[in-house]
Parts: C-alpha cells; structure tokens; sequence
C-alpha cells in the first residue's frame, strides 16, 4: 500500500515540484552554471551545439523524473542511487522541510481516504 501511495504522490506532484524548484534554482543565482554529465561538452559560445550537452539536472518536461527519484514516504530519494536524481534533488532543494511537509499531508491524506474505502465490500482495491 505504501508503494502504492508513495507512486500517486510521484505522478502527482513531482513535475510541478521539479518545475518549481528549477525557476528557484534560476533566481537564485544559477548565473549560467548548470551541471553536466560531461563538462568538456559544455557549450561555451555560440558556435557550439547546445545539444551535445548532457544536463545532470532532470528537465521535467523532456523526462520522465520517475526514472530518476523516487519516495521513502515523503522523503525524496534517487532510484537506485543514480548521479542525476541525487543532484537533481539536491540543486533543486526538493528534500527541504517545507516540501516534506506538504508532501507528508498529501501521503497522510490519500493514506485516510484508502483506509476509508478498504472499509467497503463493494470496492475493489489494487
């Protein structure tokens, strides 16, 4: 049931999250800076093809970040420990305590309205 949860959290709310802590991460003095893969492919001019850079960070639009992070509950987490979620979650502050916290209200909710239906012969739950 947790992982069932935890996964209607991820789909949820996780590109928003992601979408917003990038424009944070913009405003807060990214400058031009952004993490790649492979540092000797960064675009430094307009001479250069910005698409042979490979970003660290998770472009949610372009991704799919489930591949990347995951829950422990409210807590996000790298799948399986791989670079782009751990910086990802990092650079992008998304284990901060206000974020925590609202996802831990969300988990606290859709986990009451569960046990709710578990209540009802008539429901068939997953």
């Amino acid at each position: 049931m947790r992982r069932l949860i935890s996964q209607a959290i991820i789909g949820w709310h996780m590109t928003e999250i992601i979408s917003y802590s990038l424009a944070r991460f913009v405003i807060s003095g990214k400058k031009n800076y952004f993490p790649l893969l492979n540092n000797s492919q960064r675009a430094l001019s307009h001479h250069n093809n910005i698409e042979d850079e490979q970003p660290v960070i998770i472009h949610p639009a372009n991704e799919n970040s489930e591949n990347f992070i995951t829950f422990k509950e409210e807590i996000p987490v790298s799948v399986d420990g791989n670079v782009r979620g751990k910086v990802t979650i990092l650079k992008l502050g998304l284990d901060r305590e206000l974020l925590n916290e609202q996802r831990r209200k969300m988990f606290n909710t859709i986990r009451n309205i569960y046990d709710l239906a578990k209540g009802y012969p008539d429901t068939n739950l997953i």
